[in-house]
């Protein structure tokens, strides 16, 4: 049996110290991770940068604090969607390898508009890529242990400060690539 465990990414809050003993206990081999496996450099010191989180990387590139856009409208947050998902076609990512990640669900996301019409630009995840296929959205929740080329974080409006990191850090780390 091998377990992984990133307390990070305990946002469910489900891991209780009695069963972490218990882990420890009963299992012989204990492994910190030094390496990000998933990400490149770059995601990963974004990741970690944005959420506030120290994670292992090998080299600094935490050259200054990113910022996080903010906007007037929600109409002008749907355009800039809208233009990144073109930017990131024209460039050549498939919209199957870009995920919107949302603490809400799609029918409470800011970006619902995004998946409703004639020309919707985003459908939930889960469903088949076709030749028509959609960037996907999905909770961040649902999304957890997944991975996606591209990842656009929306409706980060969260009041717990610690939700915010773990929610944040979850959400970047699920980028391979572009964040």
């Amino acid at each position: 049996v091998i377990f992984f465990y990133d307390p990070n990414q305990d946002i469910y809050g489900s891991m209780s110290e009695d069963a972490l003993k218990y882990l420890h206990h009963n299992y012989y081999f204990k492994y910190d991770l030094s390496v990000n496996c998933r990400n490149t450099r770059e995601v990963a010191a974004l990741g970690s940068i944005m959420s506030e989180m120290v994670i292992p990387i090998n080299e600094d590139l935490t050259s200054g604090r990113p910022q996080s856009p903010r906007f007037a409208s929600r109409g002008e947050l749907l355009r800039s969607i809208v233009n990144t998902l073109e930017e990131l076609s024209v460039a050549g990512l498939p919209p199957s390898e870009i995920v919107v990640l949302s603490p809400r669900t799609l029918d409470n996301s800011l970006v619902l508009p995004l998946a409703q019409g004639a020309s919707p630009v985003i459908e939930p995840w889960g469903k088949a890529p076709g030749p028509n296929a959609k960037a996907m959205f999905s909770t961040i929740h649902s999304f957890k242990g997944l991975e996606s080329g591209a990842v656009i974080l929306v409706d980060l409006d969260i009041e717990s400060e610690l939700s915010r990191k773990q929610l944040l850090y979850v959400g970047c780390s699920r980028a391979k690539a572009i964040l």
